[in-house]
């Protein structure tokens, strides 16, 4: 439902629904400066979906998206053109690697792309054409009929562990319980900031937000924490989405002058794994906040866990939300009881997702309606989850499982540092050892970063071996690329400043 009263089953409906309710109302307003109102977003998106048919798209091919940060007013209603015409979009971006933006266009058999003014996507299959030149098109009479079960985007997983996935998604899987989504997200909120950038999965869900009846989207095309609390002021914004490396960079920034942040109500975070002492430091930040994690994955939207950040219960990511269902299950896909590690499966009853072109992968991922997330995890006696690690995160030393996100946990504690991450490396005698990247504070000292992990960090928990670096590997929407981190061990890799070995890691190792 809607603010209408009408059902949107197609991510078109509810832009015709948005533009009937409240024509002149900003959907989206870019860098605090350039709008668009849903006439706007109706109009012009339904002349360039015209366009698109002329050039012969036909319902089910896709085209695929390419633009600036500074043109998201532009992606956005490229976006609704592409889905009006019947196609899918496939999101892409400068931020990319061209060999990946490649890739992308060759395994969804993209029959053409549209692109910004200032950006020009890698040569390769289908035609290339500017979205300035296409509106310049006398626009023809749009003659596609969509429905739910259409597919609308195909969305690629963050590669953090290994290439990314496409994940083919339809129009009714992202219009499902949209009315729920915004009474929990935005009630009563009037600007929502969500500093993410186009041609990602983050960026397909700020359009999402955007359609879903709630608040004003603000949208940037730079993402320094000043310009975010200049926005937050600006705007009196009552509803901040961040990415875990941005809720540190709002928390380290230097400011130059006091920032009023006093009008955010809602935090929330959960692209990736965020460590309580961010949590509690973004709470301090935004005193008048809920700060709220999620948990979920591309593969299974729009099943969600999510809740309040409780310092009482900082590991604690909550309880399944409206239409969700949690099992935490075996090898065997027995359920195990409170407390057990097992694999997390969550499961919606919105039309399903699905691999592009991975058959294999589907029926190890998709089973009976449940997605296997691929982490590890417990629930506790109240039904609430509990994040162990990526299932190809966790370490395996010893013969024990060691969860890389409780040393990471553990490490953000640490007065002295700025970033952390950890993986597990080769070790023959144990099998894997801990491997720990750190970027340290301006000004602080690795022999107090040491004094403080040996009186916090259990035996196990210990890194045998730490590299002191300047940056962490980081994906397009800011994740840890784990796999490329580990690379960052192998001998003979020069990457940062190799810190000799803990006391208690050569006693591990030695044993």
């Amino acid at each position: 439902m809607t603010d209408t009263g009408t059902v949107c089953s197609t991510i078109p409906d509810l832009l015709r629904a948005r533009c009937q309710a409240h024509p002149e109302r900003a959907a989206i307003i870019l860098d605090g400066t350039k709008s668009l109102t849903f006439a706007d977003w109706e109009r012009r998106s339904s002349a360039l979906g015209g366009v698109l048919q002329a050039k012969d798209v036909k319902r089910g091919q896709c085209v695929g998206l390419f633009f600036d940060t500074h043109e998201w007013i532009e992606y956005a209603i490229a976006y609704c053109a592409v889905l009006k015409a019947g196609a899918a979009a496939v999101h892409l971006g400068p931020r990319m690697a061209v060999s990946e933006v490649q890739r992308r266009l060759d395994h969804c058999d993209v029959v053409g792309v549209i692109h910004g003014t200032s950006v020009t996507p890698p040569g390769g299959r289908g035609w290339r054409a500017e979205m300035a030149t296409l509106e310049s098109i006398p626009p023809a009479p749009l003659r596609c009929e969509i429905g739910p079960q259409d597919l609308a985007d195909i969305l690629y997983t963050s590669g953090t562990t290994g290439t990314p996935k496409g994940v083919r998604v339809t129009h009714g899987n992202n219009t499902f319980g949209r009315e729920v989504q915004v009474q929990r997200l935005f009630e009563r909120s009037g600007h929502f900031l969500g500093p993410f950038p186009t041609g990602t999965s983050s960026g397909q869900a700020m359009i999402n937000f955007a359609l879903s009846g709630g608040p004003t989207v603000l949208v940037m095309s730079s993402f320094e924490p000043k310009r975010i609390y200049t926005l937050i002021e600006q705007f009196h914004v009552d509803n901040l989405m961040v990415a875990p490396a941005t809720a540190l960079e709002l928390i380290n920034s230097d400011l130059d002058r006091p920032y009023d942040v006093s009008s955010i109500r809602m935090v929330s975070s959960g692209s990736a794994y965020i460590s309580p002492a961010t949590t509690r430091a973004l709470a301090g930040i935004f005193p008048n906040a809920n700060v709220l994690t999620h948990y979920g994955s591309t593969e299974a939207v729009p099943a969600l866990i999510y809740a309040s950040f409780d310092p009482k219960r900082p590991t604690s990511l909550g309880r399944p939300g409206p239409g969700t269902e949690i099992a935490i299950c075996d090898e065997t896909g027995e359920r195990l009881p409170p407390g057990a590690v097992g694999e997390i499966w969550l499961r919606s009853s919105a039309p399903p997702r699905a691999f592009h072109k991975d058959p294999e992968r589907n029926a190890r991922v998709y089973a009976d309606g449940w997605t296997h997330m691929g982490d590890l995890g417990s629930l506790d006696e109240e039904g609430c989850l509990h994040l162990f690690d990526r299932a190809a995160d966790a370490i395996r030393c010893n013969g024990q499982l060691v969860s890389s996100l409780q040393i990471e946990g553990a490490l953000y504690e640490c007065p002295q540092i700025l970033e952390a991450a950890v993986v597990g490396v080769p070790e023959p005698a144990l099998g894997q050892a801990v491997a720990a990247a750190i970027v340290l504070k301006p000004g602080a000292s690795i022999d107090d970063f040491r004094r403080f992990i040996e009186s916090h960090l259990s035996e196990h928990q210990m890194p045998a071996v730490i590299r002191q670096v300047e940056s962490l590997p980081r994906g397009t929407i800011w994740k840890v690329l784990k796999r490329e981190l580990r690379g960052w061990f192998e001998p003979g890799t020069e990457r940062g400043t190799l810190v000799t070995m803990l006391p208690q890691a050569s006693t591990a190792n030695a044993s």
